[in-house]
């Protein structure tokens, strides 16, 4: 699990991350519209809005994952990021 601190860390980064893509994305499809080649632009350009969706769904989990036990869930919510590596491929 780690400390707040080190949790503080991988959220920080990964909203950097998140940024960075979206970012990328914008440039990649601004280029290709300009370049005349907006098709192969366009497919890179999605590709990047998924990665910063699977991005936010990894930090969503992470965020569930850091919850304690409780009497109803035992593992507390632990097993949310094997769904969230399972679904993001």
């Amino acid at each position: 699990m780690g400390t707040a601190r080190a949790r503080g860390a991988r959220t920080r980064i990964g909203l950097a991350d998140i940024a960075l893509a979206l970012i990328m994305a914008f440039l990649v499809a601004r280029s290709g519209r300009g370049a005349g080649e907006l098709a192969g632009a366009a497919s890179d350009a999605a590709h990047m809005l998924t990665d910063a969706a699977s991005i936010v769904l990894a930090l969503i989990a992470m965020r569930l994952s850091a919850r304690p036990a409780r009497h109803s869930s035992p593992t507390g919510c632990a097993a949310t990021e094997i769904l969230s590596a399972q679904a993001t491929g």
